[in-house]
């Protein structure tokens, strides 16, 4: 499941770079395009990336949680976690941001799944390929020390210190990783 969402949003948002803008004012997610175009305007948005830059981070980081999230939890319950975690995180999106503010993107349902599995693994390690002249090598961080990262580069966008990821919402964010918390804890003793 993890592959295959990533597949489609990589597909969809390669599809719309070309005219990202555009594509931003007609689909992206806002009280108006919901008014103009209907609840496929969360689907669409979730599958689309600002640029190529945040669709390989978000990507990066939403194969390797994703995967181990995925395999933990069965296909059906990492479904439930993934668009319970977009579906609240754009639910605080419209309630706290004005409204006229556009996002969009998965980083909403991304932080959701991030947020389980670092709370269910908090002391897991994750490997990584680096490359050490003139010899790549393995190295590994923390789940903490990646989702740390992620947050870093998610709050370097909200801020406008990174300009090439000003279509995040950092309030989805926080939705998303409310939720991922919450289904930890709902579920930590089943398990």
């Amino acid at each position: 499941m993890t592959w295959v969402i990533t597949i489609v949003i990589c597909i969809y948002s390669l599809f719309t770079f070309s005219e990202i803008e555009k594509n931003i004012n007609n689909i992206g997610l806002s009280q108006e395009n919901i008014g103009k175009n209907g609840i496929s305007v969360i689907f669409k948005a979730f599958l689309t990336q600002s640029n190529f830059f945040l669709l390989l981070i978000n990507m990066y980081f939403f194969v390797i949680f994703g995967s181990f999230t995925e395999e933990l939890l069965g296909k059906l319950h990492f479904l439930i976690l993934l668009i319970a975690a977009t579906l609240f995180g754009d639910l605080l999106h419209f309630i706290a941001a004005p409204p006229s503010s556009t996002f969009i993107g998965a980083s909403g349902g991304i932080s959701g799944v991030m947020a389980y599995y670092v709370w269910k693994f908090p002391r897991s390690k994750i490997g990584y390929l680096f490359y050490l002249i003139p010899l790549p090598r393995w190295g590994e961080a923390s789940a903490y020390a990646y989702f740390m990262v992620w947050l870093l580069i998610m709050f370097f966008g909200f801020t406008g210190l990174m300009p090439i990821l000003s279509h995040l919402s950092f309030l989805s964010i926080l939705g998303g990783l409310t939720v991922g918390v919450t289904y930890w804890f709902i579920t930590r003793e089943s398990s």
